[in-house]
């Protein structure tokens, strides 16, 4: 008796694996939905913008996509690790970098080379990367490494944060709105994060001028995500 062929399918890839995926994420504040039931996937080398309008939600979809701040329901995933809420795990916390708007997470009476000296011992690093003291000079703010952070501009605080986005070896940079910045300065930061998309990195962030380098783009309003036509 003749033996049919053995037909074997294909195993499904794991796009998991070179993905951020955003699934079925709500939160609320003091019994207010900011948004609910939100989903959204980037593979790498893609930028992706949220736009909407203030108070819509952006930034708070933002922290959530970095592991900063815990969903009430859903799940996201970076590379195949999970972000286990506000508390999020060591690896994955590596795989994230974000910039923010504020400069909450900084210690005001530290110089802002000692800031950096101390989110690159989070990153297990023992000193801050040749590569991001490059972009300190590319934003004109090597200058003020030895300066008392508190007493920096909001622009220049700003550019700091975004260096400290790129610290390690991120797969993801989660970026807000960083419009304190010169207008020189954050077309620089924008070709940065190009640059970093075009390596096979994933961007996700805030601002309307970043849609134009951005593969999709995303609108939160009346507390829904929706893809918008490009």
């Amino acid at each position: 008796m003749r033996r049919g062929r053995d037909v074997r399918l294909p195993r499904a890839q794991p796009i998991q694996k070179n993905m951020l995926l955003i699934s079925k994420i709500s939160k609320g504040f003091r019994g207010r939905a900011v948004f609910d039931d939100a989903s959204l996937r980037a593979a790498r080398g893609e930028a992706v913008v949220l736009t909407g309008a203030n108070g819509a939600g952006k930034t708070t979809l933002l922290r959530i996509a970095a592991g900063i701040l815990p969903p009430d329901a859903g799940d996201v995933r970076l590379c195949g690790t999970e972000c286990r809420g506000g508390y999020s795990s060591r690896a994955y916390r590596e795989l994230a970098g974000y910039v923010s708007s504020d400069d909450n997470s900084f210690y005001g009476m530290l110089t802002a080379k000692q800031n950096l000296d101390f989110f690159a011992g989070l990153r297990g690093l023992n000193k801050i990367p040749d590569a991001v003291l490059e972009r300190a000079e590319m934003l004109d703010v090597s200058g003020f490494l030895d300066t008392t952070f508190a007493f920096l501009s909001k622009g220049t605080k700003q550019k700091f944060s975004f260096l400290r986005a790129f610290m390690g070896e991120p797969k993801a940079i989660f970026a807000d709105e960083t419009d304190a910045m010169d207008p020189a300065s954050q077309k620089k930061a924008d070709d940065m994060l190009s640059e970093f998309a075009g390596n096979g990195g994933i961007i996700l962030c805030v601002g309307k001028g970043r849609a134009g380098f951005a593969a999709k783009r995303y609108l939160i309003e009346n507390g829904r995500l929706t893809e918008c036509e490009r």
